[in-house]
């Protein structure tokens, strides 16, 4: 599942003979920690364009033993945490890892655009997701491409990861001949 994301968890009550239990009280907890404490419950789908919730809710059980709770995943990436306690029964524990969003921004640096000829440049950048959580182990290619005669080439590339903190680091050297724009 990805970070900051909704969905629904329904829980089903049967007694006996698998017959449904209608009218019973189900309570669900958010049990997330800091910094995941920003997730939070609803009702229904239109409680959870709030941006914020409950951390707790009771609802009831329909008449085929159906209750359904809106969820909504924390920014953060990690393990959102679900208390689920179906009355007279023994809490049922969900746990929901998360994942980031798709990369939406790239940090470079240095953050200068020109640089002279021959010039070893140490290039950092840094891979976020729209939520500004960093993207760790994604593969990027990293390409300088030079202007000879019009016309754009590849002077040097690279396959890399991003780190744990979503980092990747390297040294591209500037074209030796003078006044090649580069990209």
């Amino acid at each position: 599942s990805e970070v900051w994301t909704t969905d629904n968890v329904i829980v089903e009550l049967f007694g006996g003979k698998d017959i449904p239990v209608a009218d019973a009280a189900v309570t669900y907890t958010v049990k997330n920690k800091a910094p995941l404490d920003d997730a939070y419950l609803g009702a229904d789908k239109k409680s959870m364009e709030a941006g914020t919730g409950p951390k707790e809710i009771t609802l009831r059980t329909d008449d085929d033993g159906r209750v359904a709770v809106y969820f909504k995943r924390s920014k953060i990436t990690g393990a959102n945490i679900l208390d689920i306690q179906p009355e007279g029964l023994a809490p049922y524990v969900f746990q929901d890892d998360t994942y980031p969003a798709p990369a939406s921004n790239i940090e470079v640096f240095p953050e200068e655009d020109h640089f002279t000829t021959g010039q070893k440049v140490n290039f950092r950048l840094r891979v976020l997701d729209e939520f500004g959580n960093v993207i760790p182990d994604l593969d990027i290619e990293i390409a300088m491409l030079g202007n000879k005669r019009g016309e754009w080439e590849v002077i040097q590339n690279f396959g890399i990861k991003t780190d744990a903190d979503g980092i990747l680091e390297r040294e591209f050297e500037m074209p030796t001949r003078g006044n090649m724009s580069c990209r």
